[in-house]
């Protein structure tokens, strides 16, 4: 569909494109859907593995959502060191000319809660996707992106008159995905449904100075986990290098308005692996059980 577009915009087309190892978020899913849809294989590098960035540019691979840079001309499309940028699903929407999915209500959620968080993009859009929205995302986010179901959400993006809510692009992109994705989704959802919940009966919650901490094993997600336990913060092996350890705060919560990530990796003595623009979640180079709970809520209070 978007083939003619992207030879033209970029000389060539793509055999491979980007995107960040870990959690797939919305909008690098509906980003590299279109690269996908267009004959390019999908691989994936660590936010901070800048070598295996560099090494991915010169082989010609499209970066979307990671690199820390934003150069159409050259294939990179990562906003997460610009916070004036748009979420990765709209700078490509806009870079293919795509303005009435740039410009729509669902790409201006995207946007808010991909870089400040759901509670806050709620605040700022005053629109509140409903459950049913919810769990299409976590399908549209989890089920392989075959290039049949590349081509479902490039062809809705591309049908997309500009009105659309985030509720109405989640539920549309799901309506449209083949019958072999929704089959797998469903497959995946039960998998990970058992993986966490065998995961959350292994947490421990731990209460320091005020805060409760939830303390965790891999297999389970932030959201999860708060949901789970009611904890302000959690610390688990971060998905991406399990020596490496992900403390995640509740930004749903008032008491995270205290918590400062940016101070994780000095509190605990480590060095700092990653620290999302937001502050939400930093990654520490210190495997979970090294990290000392009460420095660690010492050092990030502000």
């Amino acid at each position: 569909m978007f083939e003619e577009k992207i030879h033209a915009l970029l000389g060539r087309i793509p055999q491979e494109v980007i995107v960040h190892a870990g959690m797939t978020h919305m909008d690098d899913r509906l980003a590299s859907a279109v690269f996908v849809a267009a004959g390019a294989s999908l691989g994936e590098v660590g936010p901070q593995d800048f070598e295996a960035h560099a090494a991915a540019r010169a082989r010609g691979a499209v970066l979307v959502d990671v690199g820390r840079v934003y150069d159409p001309i050259r294939g990179d499309f990562d906003h997460h060191q610009d916070t004036s940028l748009g979420c990765a699903a709209e700078i490509v929407c806009r870079w293919l000319g795509l303005d009435a999915a740039a410009n729509s209500p669902a790409m201006v959620f995207a946007t808010a809660k991909d870089l400040r968080g759901f509670p806050v993009a709620v605040t700022e859009t005053g629109h509140k996707p409903s459950p049913a929205a919810g769990k299409a995302e976590a399908d549209i986010t989890s089920a392989t992106l075959t290039p049949q179901f590349a081509k479902a959400i490039a062809g809705y993006l591309a049908s997309m008159t500009g009105q659309e809510t985030y509720e109405a692009m989640c539920l549309g992109i799901w309506a449209a995905a083949p019958e072999a994705t929704k089959s797998e989704a469903a497959a995946r959802a039960a998998a990970k449904a058992a993986a966490e919940a065998a995961a959350l009966a292994a947490t421990r919650v731990v209460e320091v100075d005020g805060l409760l901490v939830a303390v965790a094993p891999a297999g389970i997600t932030a959201g999860a986990l708060f949901k789970g336990t009611k904890a302000h913060l959690a610390v688990y092996p971060d998905p991406a290098n399990p020596a490496n350890t992900a403390v995640v705060k509740d930004t749903t919560r008032a008491e995270a308005a205290g918590i400062d990530l940016g101070r994780a990796a000095q509190a605990v003595g480590a060095k700092q692996v990653f620290l999302h623009n937001t502050g939400f979640i930093a990654v520490v180079a210190k495997p979970r059980d090294e990290i000392d709970l009460s420095a660690l809520v010492a050092g990030i209070r502000a």
